[in-house]
């Protein structure tokens, strides 16, 4: 009976961390997406509101768990055919996210001014480093070169 009840210890812990790791790599996104140096590149409509805001499912693949922790934001998660279908203006592509308990690091490509007619399009790499402090994720070093206005 000790060990079953060992065994359900163990199991709930697991699965309260990996609630905590896709609520942190949540918040990553979303401190990502938020950047200000990123807004003057949002796609927006005639109104001035922005469009739709995708993040492509490859090469990094995001769990339930991460999309349902974001909620009702302002990013959708599709594949890259998805996106292709919708004829976006834009998208996230993580290259990696890694996140070990008080740090995270990603590696990000934004396309951006897509053109469905030419296939061109414009890109900006993005490497972020990010320190926990409490619940925050406050950002310690970013770059973003490419395709900068």
């Amino acid at each position: 009976m000790k060990r079953y009840l060992l065994i359900i210890a163990m199991l709930l812990g697991a699965v309260s961390s990996w609630g905590q790791a896709a609520n942190d790599q949540a918040a990553v996104l979303q401190k990502i997406v938020d950047l200000p140096e990123l807004q003057q590149y949002y796609p927006k409509n005639a109104d001035g509101k922005l469009k739709q805001l995708y993040i492509s499912q490859s090469p990094t693949a995001f769990t339930t768990g991460v999309i349902e922790a974001m909620g009702n934001y302002k990013v959708q998660f599709q594949t890259p055919e998805a996106i292709k279908a919708k004829k976006a203006d834009s998208y996230f592509a993580f290259r990696s996210i890694v996140i070990d308990n008080e740090t995270a690091t990603a590696n990000v490509n934004y396309m951006y001014d897509i053109s469905q007619e030419s296939g061109q399009v414009k890109m900006l790499n993005i490497s972020i480093s990010l320190q926990k402090a409490g619940t925050a994720w406050n950002i310690t070093n970013l770059n973003i070169g490419g395709d900068t206005k």
